[in-house]
């Protein structure tokens, strides 16, 4: 899911600030060790990154339901190396431009050759990440219920570990319809804190019908009911002043292209030298200020049982994010082509067929893929809790932590029942 980081928390940088002082502060900069240094073996790749459509804030349009968004990596200067076979491509069609949308499936076959080829000669790989609208806007909802940093009836211990947030962030999903969703995201929008706590009463109320059917465990409906309850009461402090352009799908899904590349670096060495994105004019400053505070700092939660996540610094761009239109960008102009044909054969779960289809699997085989949906939410949950099951704990362990339970639970009702913090 998505997650704000625990704006009161130390800061995981190990300063001893909270986080919204430190790391969590735009003009802050990370003062932690490199992920790895260079060496003169690392490749240098060059990056052009398109998306589909542009509904902004806007979620919950049916034409629309999943952001997608794609990146061409490759070691190579597009705009020079593939030169002759766009303008062959581009003879073929009877186009000016490659655009998938415009060239559909069949002209799309027509050139699909010449374009696999283009790819495999010059190495080139392929990102992708797919963002469930509707799903955002939960995870919105969770985050905003959830937030240790906000919410007094919440620890970092419930908030911070992905085997503690996950399963509860699910399960509180799940007392909703998308009807709620879209509530609470017009209340969220509007910064309607009135609007925001009456969806946080239909969870209640659903909540407490579940524990009578019995699904739901005593545990989660005690600290799922704290935490609404207390929303309920101070749906104002939760909302932290309504929605902000960082929050639309096209923000989103761009973090998640940055961590995509850190992985990357982390794989391979690699480091990007050129990245370039399609020209958004409403988002652009906001993709130019997300790239600014996270090209540098890696983000990783691998220790499932760890409070924060570890924060590194990382040498995995070696650039200015660039904006450009495709009409002057060959290589923004094939990522296009290679988002909607990906996209296209997703949709119809592989019913794309001669040299489209295989221009389709060729990339698919050499691509990378992030996703923001309810049902990656359920499965990375599932993951948790098996690797939380197959934990080995002895029996003192098992004792210091009921004891450490103990005590934070009781500290945990004290914050819950103490006045709101300013």
């Amino acid at each position: 899911m998505s997650r704000k980081f625990p704006v009161n928390a130390p800061c995981p940088c190990g300063s001893g600030k909270k986080y919204k002082k430190c790391c969590g502060d735009p003009a802050a900069e990370p003062d932690t060790a490199p992920v790895r240094k260079p060496t003169l073996d690392d490749a240098a790749v060059i990056a052009y990154s398109d998306e589909t459509g542009n509904s902004g804030t806007a979620l919950f349009d049916s034409q629309q339901p999943v952001f997608w968004t794609g990146t061409l990596v490759t070691p190579i200067d597009m705009q020079t190396a593939a030169a002759e076979v766009h303008r062959e491509c581009l003879r073929i069609v009877g186009k000016e431009e490659l655009h998938g949308s415009e060239l559909g499936l069949g002209r799309i076959d027509k050139i699909a050759y010449n374009l696999l080829r283009l790819f495999s000669d010059t190495s080139c790989g392929f990102f992708f990440t797919r963002v469930e609208k509707a799903h955002l806007a939960a995870t919105k909802f969770a985050d905003h219920v959830l937030d240790n940093g906000t919410n007094q009836a919440m620890s970092l211990l419930q908030y911070g570990p992905k085997a503690g947030r996950l399963p509860l962030a699910l399960q509180l999903i799940q007392l909703l319809e998308e009807e709620d969703f879209r509530d609470f995201w017009s209340a969220y929008t509007t910064n309607d804190a009135a609007a925001f706590a009456e969806v946080m009463r239909r969870a209640l109320k659903t909540l407490r019908r579940f524990h009578a059917d019995g699904f739901y465990h005593d545990r989660t409906v005690q600290l799922l009911g704290d935490a609404l309850t207390w929303g309920i009461e101070h749906p104002a402090v939760l909302l932290e002043g309504g929605l902000h352009e960082l929050d639309s799908p096209n923000v989103v899904a761009f973090t998640q292209i940055v961590s995509l590349f850190h992985h990357f670096h982390e794989r391979t060495g690699a480091r990007v030298r050129t990245f370039i994105h399609d020209e958004q004019n409403q988002f652009a400053s906001h993709l130019r200020k997300s790239y600014e505070l996270l090209k540098g700092v890696s983000f990783s939660q691998e220790n499932i049982c760890s409070p924060l996540p570890e924060v590194r610094r990382t040498l995995t761009f070696n650039c200015q994010l660039q904006v450009s239109r495709s009409c002057d960008s060959i290589g923004l102009q094939l990522i296009d082509v290679a988002l909607w044909l990906t996209k296209r054969f997703a949709d119809t779960r592989g019913a794309v067929h001669g040299d489209a289809g295989r221009l389709a699997l060729y990339i698919i085989d050499n691509a990378t893929s992030e996703s923001l949906t309810r049902q990656q939410l359920i499965e990375e949950t599932k993951r948790v809790i098996g690797e939380v099951m197959s934990l080995p704990i002895t029996k003192e362990q098992e004792k210091k932590a009921r004891t450490d339970l103990a005590e934070i639970e009781a500290n945990r009702v004290a914050r819950m029942n103490a006045p709101v913090e300013p």
